[in-house]
């Protein structure tokens, strides 16, 4: 396996999974990651899940060098980050749900919108009443998001731009949460040296038995770089 810690060509074939070590201690031993319905966000346009990297061999241009999503969303500095194969996750999701659930997946767009609402038809804020009238609510707000979805879930306030997130979005009947196992998508997990410890062997037992790197991200001369985790310690023990 190539060490995709230190040599990547293309790091936007990954996404970034951002998490608390409680979290991950908790969800990563069942090999699946939860998907919670758009109204448990932080905000109606904010998912907080995933941030694509865009970079190939420069640090900083990697999805896990960023130090304000390790302190807004890893429990400052203190948590991990998933790195994720994008292209398998996306299997593993539409393998989780039926045939007929609709998956979208796509980088969110930044824009500032106006409180002035808009009185044009397209407006994506406005459901068509010839639609509610011809088809029924239900048909009507399906058409209505199947047309607008990328309006309405993939756009922020531009002052998320710096987080370049990637999103999926499901259109269940269901409000209970979706887990998707990860399969043989997560490629790799990067730590910090705050990492708790009463989390450490827990990780370093899934890491083990599916064969995933760990790399330790540290802070030196103000600049970043990737060392062999210090969860390798827990491993040795074991052994």
């Amino acid at each position: 396996m190539d060490n995709i810690l230190y040599v990547l060509e293309r790091a936007d074939k990954f996404v970034y999974h951002y998490t608390k070590p409680q979290s991950l201690a908790k969800f990563l031993p069942t090999g699946h990651i939860r998907f919670s319905r758009f109204t448990c966000t932080n905000d109606p346009r904010e998912c907080k899940d995933c941030a694509v990297g865009t970079g190939l061999d420069k640090i900083y241009g990697r999805g896990f060098c960023k130090p304000r999503m390790w302190d807004q969303y890893a429990a400052r500095h203190t948590g991990a980050c998933l790195i994720i194969d994008r292209v398998r996750f996306d299997a593993q999701i539409r393998k989780a749900v039926s045939p007929d659930v609709v998956v979208h997946c796509s980088p969110d767009t930044y824009q500032n919108h106006s409180q002035v609402p808009s009185l044009s038809v397209d407006d994506p804020l406005i459901l068509n009443g010839d639609d509610v009238r011809l088809l029924g609510v239900s048909p009507a707000i399906r058409k209505h998001l199947t047309r607008y979805h990328r309006e309405i879930f993939f756009q922020k306030p531009r002052d998320w731009a710096d987080e370049r997130e990637l999103r999926w979005l499901l259109h269940l009947l269901s409000d209970d949460e979706l887990y998707v196992p990860f399969g043989d998508s997560l490629a790799g997990i990067v730590v910090t040296p705050d990492f708790p410890p009463e989390y450490r062997r827990a990780i370093a037992n899934y890491a083990d038995a599916h064969l995933i790197e760990i790399g330790e991200l540290r802070w030196s001369n103000f600049s970043p770089e990737m060392v062999p985790s210090t969860l390798a310690c827990v491993r040795a023990a074991r052994a």
